[in-house]
Parts: C-alpha cells; sequence; structure tokens
C-alpha cells in the first residue's frame, strides 16, 4: 500500500546518521488506579472528547465506519503504541468522511484509495498486542463523575507484546512530527491522541518502559516521561538515548479548529444530554528522541541527503 511504502522511505532517510530507533513495551499512567503507576493525564477545564464508547474507552475505532456524522470519530481520544501515527480514513478526494486534518497535518498517509488506504492504528508494525490495565479510562464513561472516574482525567495502564515463539519485538519507532506539521527525522512512537475541550491546558506525565535489546525477550527500563517535560536517558538497544513525552496540535484554536458534532461518552453534557462536543483542540503525543547538539548536525546532514536522493 502507498502508505507503508511512504513509511519505509521516512525510515530509511536517516540510517546511520540518525542511528536511534528504540522499541517500547508499554506505558503507565494510573493517577491512582490501583497497581498502575504514572500520574495520568488532567484538562485542567472543560472535558476530553471520547466518541469510541468501547470497553475500555481507551482504544481506537476503526476508520472504516467514520461516516456522516460518525466522521468525527477522528478527533476520538485513546491511546496506544504505534509507530507510524493516528488512525485515519483516506478512501477518496474531497470527501468530509475523511480525516482531512490528519492527514493534512503528517503528509504521509499516501493518496487516497478506498479501504486500503485507511490506516489503523497497529497495522505499520503487525504481530503485537495490547493490553490496557483494569480501570483504563478517558474521562468519566459513566456521566456520573464518581470520585473514582474523575471526568477531567485520562488514567491508564497499556502494554505491548509479541505473539509468542513469533519473534517479533515490541513495538519499534517510527519518526514523530514537526511541531508545524510532516515528519521530523526524530525517531518516535505515537501513544495516543487526546481531544480536548478548545484552550484547555493538558498536562501529565507517564512511566515509558523499553525494551533494552533487540528482540524479546530482554530486559528493560522504566523513567517517568512529563508531557512537555525535560527529556530523560534511557539505555536503549541502540545505546543511551535521551527521550521525551511530546504533544503535537493537529487541530485547535490556532490550527484549522475543529467543531466536534458528534455527542461525547466521557463528559456529562455528552452522556446526559446527548450534546454535541463543540470546538476542540486535537493533541497526538509522541515519545521521541531529543538529540544532543551534535546529534543534531547529523540530522541536518540526513535531510540533505534524503532531499538529494528524492530530486535523483
Amino acid at each position: 500500500m502507498m502508505k507503508l511504502v511512504s513509511a519505509a522511505s521516512i525510515l530509511a532517510i536517516a540510517g546511520a546518521a540518525q542511528g536511534s530507533p528504540f522499541n517500547s513495551l508499554g506505558f503507565q499512567g494510573g493517577g491512582g488506579l490501583a497497581g498502575i503507576t504514572g500520574q495520568g493525564f488532567t484538562v485542567a477545564n472543560g472535558f476530553f472528547f471520547d466518541g469510541n464508547g468501547g470497553a475500555p474507552n481507551t482504544s481506537p475505532s476503526a476508520p472504516a465506519g467514520w461516516t456522516g456524522a460518525n466522521r468525527f470519530l477522528e478527533f476520538d481520544s485513546y491511546f496506544c503504541l504505534d509507530p507510524f501515527g493516528p488512525a485515519a480514513r483516506n478512501r477518496s478526494t474531497g470527501t468530509s468522511n475523511n480525516s482531512a486534518r490528519t492527514l493534512a497535518f503528517y503528509g504521509d498517509y499516501g493518496p487516497p484509495g478506498a479501504a486500503a488506504a485507511d490506516y489503523n492504528v497497529g497495522e505499520f508494525a503487525t504481530g503485537y498486542a495490547l493490553t490496557f490495565g483494569a480501570g483504563s479510562h478517558i474521562g468519566d464513561p459513566t456521566g456520573s463523575n464518581p470520585a473514582s472516574t474523575p471526568e477531567n482525567r485520562a488514567r491508564l495502564g497499556v502494554g505491548a507484546s509479541g505473539a509468542e515463539g513469533s519473534g517479533v519485538p515490541p513495538v519499534g519507532s517510527g519518526f514523530a512530527p514537526n511541531a508545524t506539521g510532516g515528519r521530523s527525522m526524530l525517531n518516535g512512537v505515537f501513544v495516543g491522541r487526546l481531544t480536548v475541550t478548545t484552550g484547555a491546558m493538558l498536562s501529565g506525565a507517564i512511566d515509558f518502559t523499553i525494551l533494552q535489546t533487540a528482540m524479546t525477550p530482554g530486559g528493560s527500563e522504566t523513567h517517568e516521561l512529563v508531557l512537555g517535560g525535560a527529556a530523560v536517558s534511557f539505555m536503549t538497544h541502540t545505546g543511551p538515548q535521551l527521550l521525551a513525552l511530546r504533544a503535537y496540535l493537529v487541530a485547535g484554536a490556532t490550527r484549522d479548529a475543529v467543531d466536534v458534532q458528534l455527542a461525547g461518552l466521557a463528559d456529562p453534557l455528552g452522556v446526559n444530554d446527548g450534546e454535541p462536543f463543540g470546538l476542540a483542540d486535537v493533541y497526538d503525543l509522541w515519545v521521541q528522541v531529543i538529540p544532543t547538539p551534535g546529534a543534531l548536525a547529523l540530522v541536518g546532514l540526513g535531510g540533505i541527503a534524503a532531499l538529494r536522493r528524492r530530486r535523483a
């Protein structure tokens, strides 16, 4: 499929110059959930948009059903581990059922091409399964806001494992986006999309775990990553690297504002009254490499080489 060819090309650009792939085993942001470490995420005012309604409501829905009013499921909040990016519907030119904002922001999902051009989370790196910890949730899926399930919190634990005996490693890294859109040359893994009431401040942290060897089984290492905070040193299978948790604004008040005309399933107005979620900011969360100053120079050289290769 074109989108995989495009992604594979990106993975080949940096080569030895970047030299910084890593493998992720999962992350925790329990915020007080039993048996799950990590801070989790909080929205300072308003709510998270959850339009999936699955159990738990932390998982993404498939883009096959994003038609008509359900096209707003492009902005469903969820968590995952994926080397390429968020789920997207990419079936035809000029239809409102396509994931226009997501496709425009990343720019490399390939041309539209019916069902085969859709991207489902986990499609790029097959052979692994994600498991969510008990009690994982985004907002308050009951609409009653009990103290144990606050509507302004997203809390979870998620682990990745390859099929037994398959030799498949946990989720490897792809390339994180630039703040202005398009792909950077910094290795990263997409960990989730959080859509919040427009203008609301999103904060939080996770305990992120990497595999220290190239394949499973092997040793692991876990450190806390604060959203927008300092990079933290991990000993990955390619050597010591600095990783950080970053949020990229895909749509919002300052970038192609989105008005979600679908009732949310994790906020009281949506649950109790069926009211549309309304104006929203859409953030994609990535755990990514933060290069040292010397590595930044190599990234620049890698980018020049890529441009020359494309022209050739």
